[in-house]
């Protein structure tokens, strides 16, 4: 099934690019009844548009992951681990004759890849299987907000700078941003199309080890919860729209 992505949206920033605006499109909350230490586990996405000076945009998704616990002792007992399947594409017409080229790589396990995963793997830059981890400190990257319960970046701070008043941290994935440029001198056009589900889940840090040597190993077994989500924008030559699809588009399999 497809939607023709709409343009609607229902908050209105500004950037040096120009205008943003952005659909909040899920929000999923958990809260374990079995737990004295964590309290909740939720996710918010939003599909955002970036319209630039040019009158050209870019399309994108914006996920936050947010757990809260019950003491800030045990803010570093929890992590979070996602999931990734589906893949980049670009599609490429001139004078009339359109193919796919995929060409789109990304940084995944100390390596640099085919922006591709025709299976479920684990979404990492790094073999420590912690979403948005360093090696100095696997929490340090998390994320942590002035206002409690707000995501937004102007009052938001990071873990390794200091512990947050509350005992909330998060983390934010911006996968990719699809694109359409047209070449009128060549009678053609040149399109990014992104093709993406998730699943972001979270597990308790002694159920994570810091190295895996393969993306594929499968830790949700031991997760306390996962969330799935997408990223889809995929460009219809004919009707020249993004649309967004609820399945994998067919050239990332």
């Amino acid at each position: 099934m497809k939607i023709i992505l709409l343009a609607t949206a229902l908050v209105s920033t500004y950037s040096l690019a120009g205008s943003v605006t952005s659909k909040l499109v899920k929000t999923e909350s958990f809260k374990p009844t079995d737990s004295e230490k964590l309290k909740e586990f939720k996710i918010k996405v939003s599909d955002y548009k970036v319209n630039l000076s040019d009158g050209k945009f870019n399309l994108g998704t914006k996920m936050h992951a947010i757990y809260e616990t019950t003491s800030p002792e045990y803010l570093r007992e929890y992590v979070i681990v996602q999931y990734i399947k589906g893949c980049r594409f670009q599609y490429l017409e001139k004078n009339g004759q359109g193919h796919i080229a995929e060409g789109i790589v990304r940084e995944f396990f100390d390596e640099i890849v085919p922006f591709k995963h025709t299976n479920w793997v684990i979404d990492s830059v790094d073999m420590d299987p912690v979403y948005n981890s360093h090696e100095q400190d696997r929490h340090g990257l998390y994320r942590w907000n002035t206002v409690k319960d707000s995501t937004h970046h102007s009052t938001e701070n990071y873990f390794y700078e200091a512990t947050p008043p509350h005992n909330q941290l998060y983390i934010r994935d911006m996968p990719s941003t699809a694109f359409y440029e047209h070449y009128p001198e060549l009678n053609g056009f040149y399109s990014s199309n992104t093709s993406l589900k998730f699943k972001t889940c979270i597990l308790k840090t002694e159920d994570v080890p810091t190295m895996v040597e393969s993306p594929s190993t499968d830790l949700s077994q031991k997760a306390i919860k996962c969330f799935e989500w997408d990223s889809s924008f995929i460009f219809n030559p004919k009707t020249r729209e993004y649309e967004k699809h609820e399945e994998i588009h067919p050239v990332c399999n």
